[in-house]
Formats: structure tokens, C-alpha cells, sequence
């Protein structure tokens, strides 16, 4: 029974991902530069043809991480092929403002803002905002959350701080990291994360891939798919657990 819990929990999250890829591959095709970019959407159409196969023949982690591959080449055609900038705004619902760096005053937040470092990103309680590195790294920041863009060590390379609230994390060919107060995750390649956050704690859980969660006296456990793993400010990193199994709609 617990095989069978896993595949169709694993399924879900495959169909939800070519889902979101789909939608987004959608939206790309009506962008006004498409006849330039018809091979960039050619080639992530036949990838998401990649996934539908991979999720009919069971292979459901491998459908999802070409799903989300698949959504992030299109997020890039809809922010703008040639991003320049280490970050983009693709998406935002509801109540979004950002604070720029060095700035005190806050402003709505629409798509295609560019995001720099020290830059503050904060949703209310029905906002929603999507950003996009050039490494093809997404992160889906949930309502009444806080989020920084933080210490970045390279150009290109996703390196945020969660203040306060929620987010999810889908990595593409690179790593991405996501900093707290009481933590680190260092997320792999093509992993799914998503991780919350308030002053005293934060939860990791992992859904695809693999993370190490670091607390700040060092300790660290790594996660891989269907893992979970705390982090509080005062007594550190607790032993890793697995995550339970999402109820599945019975047809």
C-alpha cells in the first residue's frame, strides 16, 4: 500500500508540474517576439513531450524535473530572452512591493522589475510573486512572506534570504541557496524545495533532489526526495524526517 500511496503522491506532483509548464509554455507562445524565438519553443515543447512520456511509463521524479525545466525556459522567453540582470520578475498576484536597495520607501511590484542584491521583496495576504535567475532558478514567494535578495556570490547564481514566510524553490541546472536566521539550504540541481521561515524557526522540505540544511553552529543533514528537516535559533538542526503522503484523488 505504501508503494502504491508513493507513486500516485509522486504522480501528482509530475502531472502538476507539466501542468504549470504547459500553462506557461502557453503564455510564451503569445509574447511579440515568438517567430524569433521558435526554436527555444520548439525545443521546450518536444522536452514537455519528454515529461508526458516519462509520467505514462511511470518515471514520475524524471517528468517533473523536465516539467519545471521546461516551465523555466518559458518563463525566460515571457520575461525576455536576453536577460542581462541577475534576476527578473515573471509573475506577481495580488499584493506584491519591493523596496529597492538603499531605499526606504516601498512600491507595487509588476513583472519584468529587474531584482538586484539588498533588494526587499514582500507579499500580503494574497500575494503572490515568481523570480527567475539566469541560471534558470525559480522562486515562487507565497503571502506574507519577506524575502531578500542576499550576498550573491557570483553573477548569476540564486542566493536569497528568507526573512519571514514562505517560499518554493526550483533549481535548474545550478544550485541555489536560501538563507534564515536559524539556517542554510543549499539546494542541488534540478531540485524542488520548499522551505517557511518566522524569527525562532525554519522548515526544508524537500520534494525533488537533493538539499543539505545547515543550522549556524555547523551541523548539517542532507535531504533527498520526500524529506523533511527543522532548523530553530536555539537548539539547532533536529534528525531528518519523511514527508507524509499527499491524499490522491480516487477516480
Amino acid at each position: 500500500i505504501s508503494f502504491f500511496a508513493k507513486r500516485d503522491e509522486t504522480a501528482g506532483r509530475a502531472k502538476q508540474a507539466i501542468a504549470e509548464a504547459d500553462d506557461a509554455l502557453a503564455r510564451a507562445r503569445q509574447q511579440k517576439d515568438t517567430a524569433f524565438l521558435s526554436k527555444e519553443i520548439a525545443s521546450a515543447e518536444e522536452m514537455l513531450g519528454e515529461a508526458r512520456r516519462d509520467l505514462a511509463e511511470g518515471l514520475n521524479d524524471k517528468a517533473t524535473r523536465t516539467a519545471v525545466e521546461v516551465k523555466s525556459r518559458a518563463m525566460k522567453i515571457i520575461a525576455g530572452a536576453g536577460l542581462k540582470s541577475s534576476a527578473n520578475v515573471v509573475d506577481t498576484a495580488g499584493d506584491v512591493k519591493i523596496q529597492k536597495a538603499n531605499r526606504c520607501t516601498w512600491e507595487s511590484l509588476k513583472p519584468s522589475t529587474t531584482i538586484g542584491e539588498g533588494d526587499f521583496i514582500k507579499t500580503g495576504p494574497n500575494g503572490t510573486a515568481e523570480v527567475l535567475w539566469n541560471d534558470g532558478t525559480m522562486y515562487r514567494i507565497r503571502p506574507e512572506t519577506l524575502f531578500e535578495v542576499h550576498g550573491a556570490s557570483g553573477p548569476s547564481e540564486a542566493n536569497v534570504k528568507l526573512v519571514v514566510g514562505t517560499t518554493d524553490v526550483n533549481t535548474g541546472e545550478k544550485s541555489a541557496s536560501v538563507s534564515t536566521d536559524a539556517a542554510l539550504a543549499r539546494i542541488g540541481a534540478n531540485a524542488s524545495v520548499g522551505m517557511e521561515t518566522d524569527s525562532q524557526r525554519t522548515n526544508v522540505s524537500s520534494f525533488v533532489g537533493n538539499t543539505t540544511v545547515t543550522d549556524k553552529a555547523g551541523r548539517a543533514v542532507s535531504l533527498g526526495p520526500r524529506e523533511h528537516a527543522a532548523a530553530s535559533k536555539e537548539s539547532g538542526i533536529g534528525a531528518k524526517s519523511t514527508l507524509p503522503e499527499s491524499p490522491s484523488l480516487l477516480v
